[in-house]
């Protein structure tokens, strides 16, 4: 599978961070939050013109703004690999 824009995963589906494409403010912030490279996650919702993206890791909800979601970058996880 090819690596995508967590905005581009769909509500449910569940995938890998391969990057986060940002500056350390970013970086740290995001690590601070439990998601950093190989964590597998679960899109829950977006919202409508570019709201917030809530991800679900393990038993943690998050959000993040839109503009930091496109920095995420992840490979959706097949049944298989899930």
């Amino acid at each position: 599978m090819e690596d995508i824009k967590l905005t581009d995963l769909k509500s449910g589906e569940r995938a890998i961070v391969v990057a986060i494409n940002g500056g350390m403010g970013l970086k740290r912030k995001a690590e601070a939050q439990g998601l950093r490279v190989g964590v597998k996650l679960t899109k829950l919702t977006e919202h409508f013109l570019r709201g917030p993206i809530t991800i679900r890791i393990n038993n943690i909800t998050i959000a993040f703004g839109y503009g930091i979601a496109q920095r995420i970058i992840v490979k959706r996880l097949s049944e298989k690999e899930e």
